[in-house]
């Protein structure tokens, strides 16, 4: 039996036993669920800057004027990637433990979160397995990372 580890739902628990007959037979999956408290991102930060550059922050001149101030723009589009959420993927999984890491990871999602979850596995040599809502169909981020703009 496989098991894998899925890194987000809303409940109290740390880890949740859930079966995933549909999408993966005969697999025991953990769904990972935490409340991010302030503590917690400035635990991150460290690991979080080891491994992203800093987002660039420019001043929108057509912005400032139009309201009076200096506005500054905070460009996510220049981390890996081109959203915020891949802080969260390095942190996930970045802190896992050996076995979790050897286990794997399910994101139930290709989106942003999913790419962020697909370049941190690459990163950390994890095995990430994105479910398309969509279609169902199982891809291995692993193999497919390789069209991610932070592979380019």
């Amino acid at each position: 039996m496989s098991s894998f580890f899925v890194p987000k739902c809303r409940s109290p628990q740390r880890s949740v036993p859930l079966k995933l007959r549909f999408a993966i037979p005969e697999t025991e999956v953990h769904v990972v669920t935490e409340t991010v408290t302030h503590q917690d991102v400035l635990k991150a930060e460290p690991l979080v800057h080891a491994h992203l550059p800093r987002t660039p922050l420019y001043e929108s001149p057509s912005l400032s004027k139009r309201l009076g101030c200096r506005f500054f723009l905070k460009h996510e589009d220049h981390l890996p990637t081109g959203a915020f959420k891949v802080r969260g993927g390095i942190n996930f999984v970045g802190t896992l433990s050996d076995d979790e890491r050897r286990t794997g990871i399910i994101g139930c999602t290709t989106g942003n979160h999913g790419q962020s979850l697909a370049f941190a596995g690459n990163k950390f040599g994890v095995k990430v397995v994105l479910v398309d809502r969509k279609s169902t169909r199982l891809n291995s981020s692993h193999t497919d990372i390789s069209r991610m703009p932070s592979s380019a």
